[in-house]
């Protein structure tokens, strides 16, 4: 002890800064020691007793590692205001702080009333953002003048020209401030101004200033004089709390108080420095971390014309001011005066308390560590023990492995971060010393597993939801998902509107998402989003899933799980332009075997979608026959699915029962239009097409086998009031079959379209004879068209008048259920193949019917019919078995532009004999309307081994076989055709306006086996046409002829002719052989026949041969015309009296040499034929 004494009353010798000092420590505030400095006392007293303020070593008490804090504060925190510095209220305007995690400090005091990103200055003085909104209603929320415009830096480059700028605001408009009081040192020479030249954007804050309340403790000096305070948060109601609880001052406390040691320079100093006077209106870059106090103004507000920026304020104004200090610990959030403060110094004002408890009033600006999870306690994650009082165990700790050289994380079970065998990460195979384990982890992206297979960043059956939660959290347009092997159900997956989810599993048989619970809207695509999904399994049971925006699915599979395309914008990532396709699906399965909806639904409210795209999937319907695909409309009002494209698919059908004679129990097949939700006309579909795809029909006993059936009306429709509209429709390559064993009460394929298209196809067919209704195998063969069917082609169940002139395969273009426009309509096919098919099948094969005349030209080159199964005793052949119908409804704009070229019938060969192929003919051109064929080869033969024709059945037959509307006539013509083996080559019957055969060759083999053959070419229309016609450049060639064949080469038999419109005969051949040795006087070459004596031929006959080869010599044919009705021509009818026979006469009179001749037995001028009249 000192052996003197300096009397300061009863406590102590010390002076009283030297009792604060002992009393604090000052070696534990701010983390100072003194190491310079004695008592101040003789003999001591050599250096005195030191400063605080000016020791220059830190040093500092032990302190726990939860305290320590690893978090970095900015050197200088102004340049982040809004981004890298917070504050700890959201502004009302402009969205919210741009950052808003990590570990930046707390900026209290101020207030942040507006954030954005594009201003830019206008003027000197203005400052505008056309994205931001500045007055918003309601007083003290919008930006009023006296705040202050802060401006960050443009970028990382220092120097732009108003770069941490400060102004007070002075007025306020919706976009525009205007400013006063602006420092703006990056503008040299023009501080004071803003530089409006560039145009530059910024971002920036508007704030309000302000200063945070300090808590006056209670007890720690007299009432209104307290010497200590405490950091609390600006919303605090302690200060007016008289007895306040630990507790409570303990919530609201703020600790961890940024130093001003962490400032980058000494410039960079003070926390208020951008506030205008007194303050220093520094620019933003130079705002610091000190701490400035403010008195109260005396009317419990902080006195901004009074800050104390001194070090040393003034407390007591009656004690030496070397004996009086305040000093802050910033670890713990305390003030601390050295003595009380008194009236007149700087810290307590007249009026300056709390109008309850009557403590000192005292305000602040600051900075604070947030004190987030990933800011405190660090150093205690490297090593934290886990031993309680009951249990000892390891640590988890952190270890360097030496002899490994890398690091094991103990857990307690070791995770080591590197092993011998693999040191180091590498990157594209190579080292890559600059590579972090975090840049590694991160590019892994999200994961989810089920909790007991896999194990992700969310686990559990339940992860998918929980995933889904925290990208609603996070806030991102897009989110990729890992979804690893497992089984996982999925209550709720939906996408909200613009954005995209991505889900990538480990194979879609070791990645399965149940749908729970099924139905409807089981999972979500909202306008404008996008669901992609790669490499999993979704499973439901009728589980519908709705997209209204885009979907992408790629080697996955859909079991149960009904993708249900509706009206909405497809996915766009860019800000404009072009969108995505609304759906493409790659390599994946659909299937809903189990269940009763088509597993693809093309259903929807009004709109247009487009771009939907299928490749390489299979597609499997539903076991009960529903349709693999359907489409329909909900409410009134045009829906529109256009673009549509299978890509090599493959598709499995099943067949439905027939609980009618006159439709399908349900409607069935590949595609199923479903008008019912809307008026007429609402549903719409074009531009569908299946490319390379295969469908087939399940072999299972059922009635039904159904490929498609697609027709405007329903399934069961009973009239024409509720349409669809069917665009252009194209199949192109692939092949389509039905079970070979098993036939089909309704036909297995009908195609109805504006434009449908046919290229490169192969149609396989039942192979069976017709059976039963309802009866397996063969029920009806090919099939019969369903009511509906012949509604929407004739709107008439009974026409065609029997169900033999109806077939398995048809294709139209034009019809009175369909509505068509002339400037899109069509018809195009190209090399298409129909195979096995049954001789007995009862109905046809083959049905055509183009568009209009007012449509555009057919492009129809190449079909074949080929490999048909036969059977000896049958006799339910079709009425044809191809019936090529001119387009149009029943009565006007009948006929169709372009020529069907191409067309093969080939039924060869086969080993039974005298078998009929048809009840009428093989072909049928309808004479309904202006028709051209080109190119047809029929091969008719009955056998391969006698070569015998089809007695009574004709080859080609140009007739209006239906019965319908026998005044609508049109135009036929055939050229460059061949018909081989029938018993009629080619006929024209009916009622056609005019015909065209031009280079037809007709070829018969008779025999004794095989029957008489009637004609090579038989035209019997019940009157002439009214259009010149023709037979020209023909050649017919038949042999074996019976004994009593009356066959004639070239039959014409006409009713009623009309002398003005002469049928020209010209240019044919005829050649017959025969077993006997003379053609008897029953073969013809030619016969131009008229059956009313009224009705004189009119006919230009000229060019014509006929040759027989009889047994022994060859003889010329004859050719017996005919005036009347068993009038002949006679020698009296000179040229004058008969000018309609020009190119027919034998020579001239011989009384008058003025005449020709027309006298039978003798040769025909120009014809090589021996004239023969009756």
């Amino acid at each position: 002890m000192s052996s003197t004494f300096t009397t300061t009353g009863s406590a102590s010798n010390l002076t009283r800064l030297e009792l604060e000092q002992l009393r604090k420590s000052d070696a534990f505030a701010n983390g100072r020691a003194l190491t310079i400095g004695d008592s101040g006392l003789a003999p001591e007293g050599v250096v005195g007793i030191g400063s605080v303020t000016a020791e220059p070593y830190f040093s500092g008490p032990q302190v726990a590692l939860a305290d320590l804090l690893s978090a970095k504060v900015p050197g200088q925190p102004g340049i982040g205001v809004g981004h890298d510095t917070l504050f700890p209220t959201t502004p009302t305007l402009g969205g919210g702080s741009t950052a808003t995690v990590g570990d930046a400090p707390f900026w209290y005091g101020p207030t942040q009333i507006a954030v954005g990103t594009t201003g830019a200055a206008t003027a000197i003085n203005q400052w505008s953002d056309a994205a931001g909104e500045f007055v918003l209603a309601g007083p003290g929320y919008d930006v009023q003048p006296g705040d202050y415009l802060v401006i960050n830096r443009r970028s990382t480059v220092v120097g732009d020209l108003n770069d941490a700028a400060v102004g007070t605001v002075s007025v306020v408009a919706a976009g525009l401030l205007t400013l006063t009081d602006i420092w703006n040192p990056s503008n040299i020479g023009l501080e004071t101004e803003l530089d409006p030249t560039n145009g530059d954007l910024f971002t920036y804050s508007v704030i309000r200033p302000g200063a945070v309340q300090l808590f006056a403790v209670p007890g720690s000096g007299p009432v209104g004089q307290e010497q200590t305070f405490l950091f609390v948060q600006p919303a605090s109601t302690l200060h007016s709390n008289p007895s306040p609880s630990l507790g409570a001052i303990n919530a609201d406390r703020l600790t961890s108080i940024v130093s001003p040691r962490f400032a980058s320079a000494p410039t960079v100093d003070r926390s208020d420095s951008i506030y205008g006077s007194p303050a220093p209106r520094t620019a933003l870059d130079q705002l610091g971390y000190r701490v400035v106090f403010y008195p109260d103004d005396g009317a419990g507000n902080p006195d901004f014309t009074a800050p104390i920026a001194s070090l040393n304020p003034l407390i007591d104004p009656a004690i030496p001011a070397a004996d009086q200090r305040v000093t802050i610990d910033y670890t713990s959030g305390v003030v601390r005066f050295s003595c009380a403060p008194a009236l007149t110094g700087d810290i307590k004002v007249a009026g300056g308390v709390d109008g309850t408890t009557g403590r000192l009033n005292l305000y602040a600006t600051f900075f604070s560590y947030r004190n987030t999870v990933a800011s405190s306690a660090a150093a205690q994650k490297l090593f934290v023990t886990r031993s309680s009082t009951q249990t000892t165990e390891l640590p988890a700790r952190m270890v360097w492995d030496e002899a490994n050289a890398t690091w094991v994380f103990h857990t307690p079970n070791p995770v080591r971060l590197a092993s011998a065998t693999s040191p180091q990460l590498r990157q594209m195979d190579g080292t890559n010393s600059n590579i972090s384990i975090v840049q590694r982890v991160n590019s892994i992206g999200v994961s989810v597993g089920d909790g007991t297979t896999s194990f992700g960043d969310f686990n559990g059956t339940n992860a998918i939801a929980q995933v889904l939660a925290y990208w609603g959290l996070a806030g991102t347009q897009s989110l990729r998902v890992h979804v690893k092997r497992g089984a996982y159900t999925v209550t709720a997956l939906d996408v909200p509107a613009g954005l995209e989810l991505i889900l990538q599993g480990d194979g879609r048989q070791d990645t399965e998402l149940t749908l729970a619970p099924s139905g409807p809207n089981a999972f979500s695509v909202a306008t404008g989003a996008q669901l992609v999904l790669e490499d999993l399994a979704l499973l439901g049971t009728d589980a519908i899933g709705v997209s209204l925006g885009s979907i992408r699915g790629k080697r996955c599979l859909f079991e149960g799980a009904l993708p249900q395309f509706g009206m909405g914008n497809s996915y766009r990532g860019a800000s404009s332009g072009l969108r995505v396709l609304s759906a493409h699906f790659e390599d994946t399965e659909f299937s809903n075997a189990a269940g009763s909806i088509s597993p693809l639904n093309f259903i929807s409210t009004p709109g247009t979608k487009s771009g939907f795209l299928f490749e390489e999937c299979t597609i499997q319907s539903p076991s009960s026959g529903a349709p693999a695909i359907t489409a329909g409309v909900i409410t009134p009002g045009v829906a529109s699915f256009t673009g549509v494209t299978f890509s090599k698919c493959n598709f499995l059908l099943h067949g439905v029962a027939s609980t009618s004679a006159t439709y399908t129990s349900a409607p069935t097949g590949l595609l199923y239009l479903d008008p019912s939700g809307g008026t007429d006309l609402n549903l719409s579909i074009s531009d569908w097409a299946f490319r390379h795809c295969d469908v087939t029909v399940a072999d299972e006993v059922v009635d039904n086998k159904i490929l498609l059936h697609l027709l405007p009306i329903a399934y069961n429709a009973t009239d024409l009031t509720l349409r669809a509209r069917i665009g252009k429709f194209t199949i192109e390559g692939g092949t389509w079959s039905v079970p070979t064993t098993q036939g089909t009460d309704f036909a297995p394929f009908f195609l109805m379209a504006e434009h449908p298209v046919i290229k490169d196809f192969s149609f396989t067919g039942c192979g069976t004879v017709y059976g039963t209704f309802q009866t397996a195998p063969e029920y009806r063969g090919n099939g019969y068209w369903s009511n509906p069917m012949k509604l929407a082609l004739n709107n008439d169940v009974a026409m065609p008048p029997v169900p033999q002139r109806e077939t398995a395969f048809s294709v139209i273009a034009s019809g009175m259920g369909l509505l068509t426009d002339p400037n899109l309509n069509g018809l195009t096919i190209r090399n298409l193949r129909l195979s096995h098919f049954h001789r007995a099948s009862r109905s046809g094969e083959l049905f055509l019917q183009g568009p209009d005349l007012k449509g555009n030209a057919i492009d129809v080159d190449g079909i074949t019919l080929s490999d048909y199964s036969v059977g000896v005793a049958e006799t339910t052949t079709p009425f044809s078995r191809v019936t090529i119908r001119p387009g149009g409804n029943l009565t006007s704009h009948r006929g169709t532009m372009g020529v069907y070229r191409n067309v093969h019938l080939n039924l060869q060969p086969t080993n039974v004999n005298t078998v009929d192929w048809t009840s009428s003919s093989l072909v049928n051109l309808s004479t309904e309307g202006d028709l051209q064929a080109e190119n047809f080869v029929i091969e008719g033969w009955v056998s391969n081994t006698s070569d015998g024709c089809q007695v009574g059945r004709i080859g080609i037959d140009i007739n209006n076989t239906w019965g319908s509307n026998p005044t609508v006539r049109g135009f036929v013509s055939l050229r460059n055709s061949r018909s081989l083996g029938m018993g009629t080559g080619v006929r024209v019957n009916g009622n056609p306006s005019g015909f065209d055969l031009d280079r037809v060759l007709v070829n018969m083999q008779a025999s004794s086996a095989g029957g008489d053959p009637s004609y090579g070419i038989q035209v019997v229309p019940s009157t002439c046409p009214i259009y010149p016609s023709r037979i020209s450049n023909c050649t017919i060639t038949t042999n074996n002829l019976p004994a009593a064949s009356t066959y004639q080469g070239v039959s014409v038999a006409i009713t009623t002719w009309l002398a003005f419109n002469p049928l020209h005969v010209v240019d044919n051949s005829v050649f017959l052989s025969t077993v006997e040795n003379a053609i008897t006087a029953d073969n013809r070459a030619f016969a131009i026949l008229s059956a009313d004596a009224g009705s004189v031929v009119s006919c230009i006959f000229r060019g014509n041969s006929g040759y027989a080869n009889a047994t022994v010599t060859s003889e010329v044919l004859r050719a017996r015309l005919q005036r009347g009705n068993g009038a002949a021509l006679t020698a009296t009818a000179a040229r004058g009296g008969g000018t309609a026979y020009v190119g027919v006469e034998i020579g001239n009179n011989d009384t008058n040499g003025q005449e020709f001749l027309y006298d039978s037995g003798y040769p025909m001028i120009y014809n090589s034929l021996i004239m023969e009249t009756p």
